[in-house]
Parts: C-alpha cells; structure tokens; sequence
C-alpha cells in the first residue's frame, strides 16, 4: 500500500473525532470533498464535524449537506481531535475564526 495512504488510513483509526474544513469562500469541489470524506467517517463510527463559514444556497442537491455546520453554531466539547482541510494546499487559506478554533489539534492536509 502507498506510505502516504496507509499514514492517512492510522489517522482516521487511531482517533474519534474530526472537524473537516475546507478553503475560504468554499465552492462545490471543496465541500464535496467534505462531505465525502465525512459520509466514510461516520460509514466507519467516527464523529465527523464538517465546517463551514458560510453555506452557499446551492448545494442542498449534494448528499448529507443537512450536515454542515456553521462555525457560529459549532462548540468544541471535546479535547483530542484531528482537523483535515481539503481541497486547499496550506492553512492559511481557511477563515480565521475556524483557524482559531482548531489551532490547538493536529491538522492534516489532503
């Protein structure tokens, strides 16, 4: 198996919780990409948190956009978690007040 996936497949088993993040102004792709991985998350019992700054009006035909969060509505209540920010190649790229909440995990980009 590639290094880079088996890496990614230890991360998704060794931990519980996720919050999934994507680009600032986020388009289709991005969230697509969320909600992907989050249907596999909570295929395989994990708690998944798929936020988001803004939902655009556009997206309700996608699968499970009912789950999005808004980062206003969103309370961290737990300690250990991991963050993965897809669909973006740095963490600078993501809003600031959704950056300040998740300073404090591991964050992976995919």
């Amino acid at each position: 198996m590639n290094q880079t996936l088996e890496n990614i497949l230890n991360i998704f088993k060794s931990l519980e919780n996720f919050i999934l993040i994507t680009h600032l102004n986020p388009d289709i792709d991005g969230i697509s990409s969320m909600l992907a991985l989050h249907i596999f998350l909570k295929t395989n019992k994990k708690n998944s948190f798929p936020i988001l700054e803004i939902i655009p009006e556009n997206i309700n035909f996608l699968p499970y956009s009912e789950d999005l969060i808004l980062i206003d509505n969103f309370n961290l209540n737990f300690e250990k978690f991991a963050t993965i920010v897809l669909d973006t190649h740095t963490p600078e790229r993501i809003f600031e007040k959704i950056y300040l909440k998740i300073a404090s995990s591991e964050i992976f980009i995919i």
